[in-house]
């Protein structure tokens, strides 16, 4: 049996990275340095979550872009199931 090394991209957060933010989470710098944020799923919804505020474990770390979208969709939707509710 041959082990196969895998060469993967690996970020190391600093202690000065830490310093200065109100969270200490890696995952979150880690994320917040590609450009991604952290958002809970709320009545269908993703709602941002601030770094002041503990990250809960059902965090997604996702793309605001894509989170504008995805919500204008779900609002659309939730438009539509009232006018479908109405004509029933």
């Amino acid at each position: 049996m041959t082990n196969i090394k895998t060469f993967e991209d690996h970020k190391v957060v600093k202690f000065k990275d830490l310093v200065g933010s109100k969270n200490l989470s890696a995952d979150y710098h880690v994320n917040k340095d590609n450009g991604k944020f952290p958002y809970v799923k709320v009545n269908g919804e993703y709602v941002k979550i601030e770094a002041k505020q503990s990250i809960p474990r059902n965090v997604e770390y996702l793309f605001p872009e894509k989170v504008e979208k995805y919500n204008k969709i779900a609002k659309e939707i939730k438009k539509l199931q009232k006018e479908q509710d109405n004509i029933l």
